[in-house]
């Protein structure tokens, strides 16, 4: 910049006054995120249990159970509370018809910095069901669906990550004809796939190995 400004005192000062803030800027953007950075508070909330924080499971812990279900929500208390419970009241159902390890789930509410009471809706879920099939995490900021998605599947538990958006999650009925399709995808040669659906179509979309 000094080649801007010129050579001498001012144009120096002028360069250093634009170069500084510009330096810190791509500093910020490159700088590597630490993983709970984003997260309030730094474990999950117990309501039972006023200022008792449960770990958040780590990537290196064995799944504990059989499916995780990721629901991001922003500034949408009623949307949640009706949405959750229908979904809760699904997969109890087929708890209920099929009890076992394979029936076994979790539902990780996370919200995405909303300015509303939808934390605490989360949190009245998680009172209602208890911590061990409903859990609530609070961002700090809103980076978009896809970091709560991120932040939701790192602290899931399940060995089967379903991650929903509204569409799905207001037609969960479709979303268990898909369910199936997950079953199907493990065999001995595949460790690893992912199964994208549509709730319009509930046959499978695609498969990646």
């Amino acid at each position: 910049l000094g080649y801007i400004f010129g050579v001498g005192l001012l144009g120096r000062v002028a360069a250093a006054a634009i170069e500084a803030p510009l330096l810190w800027i791509l500093h910020e953007l490159l700088r590597p995120t630490q993983r709970d950075r984003n997260l309030l508070p730094q474990g999950f909330e117990d309501p039972t249990r006023p200022g008792a924080l449960t770990p958040f499971p780590t990537l290196e812990q064995p799944p504990s159970l059989k499916l995780s279900i990721i629901l991001p929500v922003s500034c949408e208390a009623e949307w949640v509370a009706s949405a959750a419970s229908a979904i809760l009241r699904s997969l109890q159902a087929r708890r209920n018809c099929a009890p076992g390890p394979d029936s076994s789930f979790e539902l990780i509410i996370v919200d995405r910095a909303s300015t509303d009471s939808s934390y605490a809706a989360a949190l009245s879920l998680v009172e209602a069901n208890g911590l061990e099939t409903v859990r609530a995490i609070r961002l700090s900021q809103d980076h978009g669906v896809g970091r709560a998605l991120r932040e939701g599947a790192l602290r899931a538990r399940g060995e089967q990550i379903m991650l929903l958006l509204h569409p799905a999650a207001n037609s969960f009925d479709q979303v268990e004809a898909v369910m199936a399709e997950m079953d199907w995808l493990r065999s001995p040669d595949r460790e690893k796939a992912v199964l994208v659906g549509t709730t319009t179509n509930a046959a499978l979309s695609s498969i990646a190995d």
